[in-house]
C-alpha cells in the first residue's frame, strides 16, 4: 500500500471560440410544386486554446511544476447536393450526393520549470503537433410508396467512403485508414387519420469519433489521473429497429417510441494503470452493445399559447461485452435521461425560458460514472425587429457539483470523488439586418452533421 501526501495548485484558462457559414441554393420546376433541386455548402470551425499551470508541493519525489498548453483547430467543409422528383402522386425518387472534409491540427507543449535558470523549458519528448484528416464521400437514394390513403413505405440506402490519415503518435508511424460502408433504411408508415400515425423503421446508422475522442493532447491538470485521446479509433455502426406513434390533439404534440439498438465497436472510455501508478483514461472500441429503449416526448401549449412546455424521457438498458487485453467483460444495468423546457412570452418583446436536464449515472464496461443533473433559466428582451438581448444563467444556487465514480479493472479498484464549478452567468446580443422572407426565415439548410460522436458528456 502506497500513501503519499502533497498539495497541488491548478489555475486553468480555456478559450473556445467558433463560427458557421451556410448557403444553399433551390430550384423547383413549373408544374409540378414537389420537384426540386437543392445545392448547399457549409463551413464550421472550433478553435481552442487551454493553458494549465500545476504546481505540486510535498515529498521531494513528487514536486512538479509545469505549465502545459494546447492550441486547436477544427475545420469542416460540407458540400451537398439533393433532387427530389415525384413521378406521380404514389411513387417519389430521392437522390444526393455530399462530400465532408474535416482538418484538425493540435498544436501541444509541456513546459517544466527550471530552477537553475529560472524559466520554463520545453519538454520534446511530449511536446509537438498532430494534424488529423477525414473525407467523407457519400452517395444516397431513397424512394417513397403510397399504399392507398393510409399505409407509405420508404426504402433507402446510403454509402459512404472515409479516409482518414494522420501524423504520428506517442514514437509510432503516421496512420492511414479507409473503409466504406453501405447503410440501409426502410419505413413503414399508417396514418390515423390527418394528426397521427404509426412508423415501424429499421436503419443503420454510423457514428465517427468526435474531436475529444482523437485528440492525442494529455490533458495533465492532475497527474495521478490522465486523459489522452485515440487518433486510431474506428467508428461505431449501429442496427436500430424502430416502432413508434405520433399524434397531434388539441394544440398537443405527443410521441412515444420503442427500439432496439445493436452496436459494434463500441467507442467508450478505457482506464489503466501505468508503471508509475498513475491512471490513464483513453478510448478504445471495447466490443458490442446491446439497449432496449422507450422514448417519450410531448409538447403542449398553455394561457392561450404563451406557456410552452417541452417534456421528454428515454429509459433504455445497457449490456456490453468486450475482450480487452485477453480478458472478457461485460457489464449490465439501465439508464435513463430526461429534460423539461418551459418557454413563456410576456408580451412587449419580454420572454423568459426555463431548462432542465436530469440524467442518470452513466454505465461502462469497466463501471459507473456519476448522475447529472442540470438547470439553467434565460430572459429575453426584444426591441422592434432588429435587436435582441438576453441574460443566461446557469445553476444560480449551485456555485460546484461534486461527483463521484466507480470504475474496475483486472489490476485495480478507482474510486472517485471530485468537485467542479458549475455556476456561470452569459449576456448576449443579436441584430438582424435586412430583409429576410419566406423559407429561409429560420435557418433551414438541407445539412445535416449528425455522423460524429461527441464527447461532452463522458465525465459528467
Amino acid at each position: 500500500m502506497i500513501l503519499q501526501n502533497y498539495s497541488r495548485f491548478n489555475d486553468d484558462v480555456n478559450l473556445n471560440s467558433g463560427f458557421d457559414w451556410s448557403t444553399d441554393y433551390r430550384r423547383t420546376f413549373a408544374g409540378n410544386k414537389e420537384r426540386e433541386w437543392t445545392m448547399a455548402y457549409q463551413l464550421s470551425g472550433d478553435f481552442s486554446d487551454d493553458g494549465t499551470r500545476i504546481e505540486q508541493t510535498g515529498e521531494p519525489t513528487l514536486l512538479i511544476d509545469q505549465d502545459n498548453g494546447n492550441q486547436g483547430l477544427n475545420l469542416e467543409h460540407i458540400l451537398q447536393t439533393d433532387y427530389v422528383h415525384p413521378f406521380s402522386n404514389v411513387f417519389k425518387l430521392e437522390s444526393g450526393l455530399k462530400a465532408t472534409l474535416r482538418r484538425l491540427t493540435s498544436d501541444y507543449a509541456y513546459r517544466n520549470y527550471n530552477e537553475v535558470t529560472g524559466q520554463y523549458e520545453e519538454d520534446p519528448l511530449t511536446s509537438g503537433a498532430f494534424n488529423y484528416l477525414q473525407d467523407v464521400a457519400a452517395a444516397y437514394i431513397s424512394t417513397t410508396i403510397s399504399i392507398g390513403e393510409l399505409y407509405a413505405l420508404i426504402v433507402g440506402a446510403r454509402y459512404e467512403q472515409t479516409w482518414i490519415e494522420g501524423d504520428a503518435v506517442n514514437g509510432e508511424l503516421p496512420f492511414t485508414n479507409t473503409y466504406g460502408n453501405l447503410l440501409p433504411s426502410a419505413i413503414i408508415q399508417r396514418k390515423f387519420g390527418p394528426f397521427s400515425s404509426l412508423k415501424m423503421a429499421y436503419s443503420q446508422r454510423i457514428q465517427r469519433p468526435g474531436l475529444s475522442y482523437i485528440n492525442p493532447y494529455q490533458q495533465l491538470s492532475d497527474p495521478r489521473n490522465i486523459t489522452v485521446g485515440n487518433p486510431t479509433l474506428l467508428p461505431e455502426l449501429t442496427n436500430q429497429i424502430e416502432l413508434s406513434y405520433n399524434a397531434f390533439v388539441k394544440g398537443t404534440v405527443y410521441n412515444a417510441s420503442l427500439y432496439y439498438q445493436n452496436t459494434a465497436d463500441v467507442i467508450e472510455n478505457f482506464l489503466t494503470v501505468n508503471a508509475e501508478g498513475a491512471s490513464v483514461t483513453t478510448y478504445r472500441n471495447i466490443g458490442e452493445k446491446e439497449a432496449i429503449g422507450l422514448n417519450l416526448f410531448t409538447t403542449a401549449g398553455f394561457f392561450k399559447k404563451k406557456l410552452t412546455v417541452r417534456i421528454s424521457l428515454d429509459v433504455n438498458t445497457y449490456s456490453a461485452k468486450g475482450t480487452i487485453n485477453g480478458a472478457t467483460l461485460t457489464n449490465e444495468d439501465l439508464v435513463w435521461r430526461s429534460y423539461v423546457n418551459l418557454n413563456y412570452d410576456f408580451g412587449g418583446g419580454y420572454k423568459a425560458e426555463m431548462f432542465g436536464m436530469f440524467r442518470s449515472q452513466n454505465v461502462s464496461l469497466q463501471g459507473r460514472t456519476p448522475n447529472f443533473w442540470r438547470y439553467s433559466f434565460a430572459f429575453q428582451k426584444e426591441f422592434g425587429k432588429s435587436w435582441q438581448l438576453g441574460i443566461t444563467i446557469v445553476e444560480p444556487f449551485n456555485l460546484n457539483k461534486s461527483f463521484r465514480s466507480d470504475l474496475e479493472g483486472p489490476t485495480f479498484r478507482q474510486e472517485s470523488d471530485f468537485t467542479v464549478p458549475f455556476q456561470s452567468f452569459g449576456v448576449s446580443a443579436r441584430y438582424r439586418f435586412g430583409k429576410i422572407e419566406g423559407r429561409s426565415r429560420e435557418r433551414n439548410t438541407r445539412i445535416k452533421s449528425d455522423d460524429l460522436k461527441g464527447g461532452d458528456d463522458q465525465q459528467f
